[in-house]
């Protein structure tokens, strides 16, 4: 017995731009997760670098996390096994994400208040 989606998702963003299709994501957050590895250790060690770098990584780990969940929703679009194969390292930079949106979260609040 299978199960009906009773959440549509949106077909368009709010820009009104169609939305990644699966290929696509896995591409964005590949190239979004490279250059947030390159980038986060150049982040400085004065108050405003690191707000600015603590507000960058915020940005980048719920943009991964969005285009996870958008190739997930649109995993129909690739046989399972071509799936699996393209998007295997991004899972398992899954938890490293939440670690790292955590973490910088709790340092945005801390040089905030």
């Amino acid at each position: 017995m299978r199960i009906k989606n009773f959440v549509r998702l949106p077909q368009k963003s709010i820009l009104g731009f169609k939305v990644l299709s699966s290929l696509h994501s896995t591409i964005s957050a590949y190239f979004l997760l490279f250059s947030g590895l390159l980038l986060r250790p150049y982040f400085g060690n004065t108050y405003d670098q690191m707000l600015s770098g603590s507000i960058f990584n915020i940005i980048l780990n719920l943009s991964l996390i969005i285009l996870i969940f958008n190739l997930i929703d649109k995993r129909k679009q690739l046989k399972k096994i071509n799936f699996f194969l393209i998007n295997i390292i991004l899972f398992s930079f899954i938890p490293q994400i939440f670690f790292q949106l955590f973490i910088n979260l709790k340092i945005f609040k801390n040089l905030l208040f």
